[in-house]
């Protein structure tokens, strides 16, 4: 069954309560109205019964008219003689008690069928026989709210206030379910899950605490992942060390060769760093409001490119980010465009509609947009547009950062260049 759990459950509770309410109307009318109506008409009928033999004994025109004149006068009936026939301003159709009752009387009376019509002041007038002649009779008040009408009202209360109770009930329920549904949404790989409120129901309740213990369980796990690979790389740097510094003091002519070592160890250093850089918890450093300029060109000295790019970026443009993750980003975008693109370069930020973006751009061909989603993949390589120099983790790991800002990275060749942007919300990332 397709739905929210909200239309779902209120979908069935109206149906529970339009099905009680139906039973509870067909058992009113069963064993309440129609008993009721058929006492009012039996009675009726023994009333009637009195006066058609009350005129039936009266032969006499004068005489009759004083009996119809007294019973008028009594006002629990009205006699009309069938010359002077009441107005139909009335209803056209007489109401469902009104019904069953000309119908319980006309069996009382053994007629077929009753002859009846409304006035314009809502009395309900029967055609019937009287001590052998046609009479219109009305034996019940103006038309006003009926007890079946009553009913109606009292039911259409009752599903109201049912289906509002069962909303704001199943809003209660869904606040819980709402917090869980954020949490998963707001999960992404190789960041801890937010840990969310417990409360609800038993059953969502512990749906929650399976949640929280996942969250845990992932914390614990990155935690060990992170403080492994930096181990590992920490530790391989040591030799690595000594290595260079042995290459350096040994003794031979082949400057060649020499060479070749220092750029290999150099080549180790720069993939351990990089290690180091995606083992880091980006989320772990604290949100500050910084100078994009300033953050930019710390960037690009970072990168080695200081003077080799050109710089437009507005001095009063500031954000609230994490600034030493985000220069990392932003200088991994520069070692990129200087590794497979091809001078000038170009560092540019600007507010925009959707946040601020900063952009790389460099004269080269770059990659196809379209790969953009398998390149920002740990590892990943795209060797038609790039040597199999480097680890593959330089645009994961700024794909990561900014991620953990809110924002996003996107890819794009445009006259001539390539451009890669960050694009940061225009709200601060969550904290922690």
């Amino acid at each position: 069954m397709k739905g929210s759990l909200l239309r779902r459950n209120l979908g069935l509770l109206v149906s529970v309560v339009l099905a009680g309410q139906l039973l509870a109307g067909v058992l009113v009318l069963a064993f309440v109205l129609q008993p009721q109506t058929v006492r009012v008409a039996d009675i009726s009928a023994r009333m009637l019964d009195a006066v058609s033999v009350a005129l039936e004994e009266q032969h006499d025109p004068a005489s009759r008219a004083r009996i119809v004149a007294g019973i008028n006068s009594s006002g629990n009936i009205q006699l009309r003689p069938l010359s002077d026939t009441p107005d139909a301003q009335g209803s056209a159709f007489p109401n469902f008690l009104e019904r069953l009752y000309m119908h319980a009387l006309a069996r009382r009376l053994h007629q077929q069928e009753i002859a009846w019509r409304t006035d314009g002041g809502g009395h309900l007038w029967l055609l019937l026989e009287l001590g052998g002649e046609q009479w219109w009779v009305n034996m019940t008040p103006p038309r006003i709210a009926g007890p079946l009408l009553s009913l109606v009202v009292a039911l259409l209360v009752a599903f109201i206030v049912a289906v509002a109770g069962g909303y704001l009930l199943q809003r209660r329920l869904n606040r819980p379910l709402g917090e869980l549904t954020r949490g998963v949404a707001s999960f992404q790989p190789g960041r801890v899950p937010q840990r969310i409120v417990v409360e609800g129901p038993s059953e969502i309740a512990s749906v929650a605490h399976a949640f929280n213990d996942m969250a845990d369980r992932i914390a614990a796990h990155e935690s060990e992942r992170a403080l492994m690979l930096a181990g590992v790389s920490h530790d391989l740097r040591t030799p690595l060390a000594r290595l260079r510094l042995s290459v350096e003091m040994m003794p031979h002519d082949d400057e060649e060769l020499r060479e070749s070592a220092q750029r290999q160890i150099e080549h180790i250093d720069r993939m351990l760093g990089q290690f180091l850089d995606y083992a880091r918890d980006p989320a772990g450093e604290p949100v500050q409001e910084v100078a994009l300029a300033g953050l930019a060109a710390s960037a690009l000295e970072d990168a080695g490119m200081a003077g080799a790019a050109d710089l437009d970026i507005p001095s009063a443009l500031r954000a609230r980010v994490r600034p030493q993750a985000l220069c990392r980003a932003i200088r991994n975008l520069l070692e990129n465009a200087r590794r497979y693109g091809a001078a000038p370069y170009r560092v540019q930020a600007a507010q925009g509609p959707e946040g601020i973006v900063i952009a790389v751009e460099d004269s080269g061909t770059g990659f196809d947009p379209a790969l953009a989603a398998q390149l920002l993949k740990p590892f990943a390589k795209a060797d038609s547009a790039r040597s199999s120099e480097g680890t593959g983790l330089g645009l994961a790991i700024a794909e990561r950062i900014v991620r953990s800002e809110g924002g996003a990275i996107r890819f794009r060749r445009e006259d001539g260049r390539f451009r890669a942007e960050i694009v940061l919300p225009a709200v601060a990332p969550a904290v922690g």
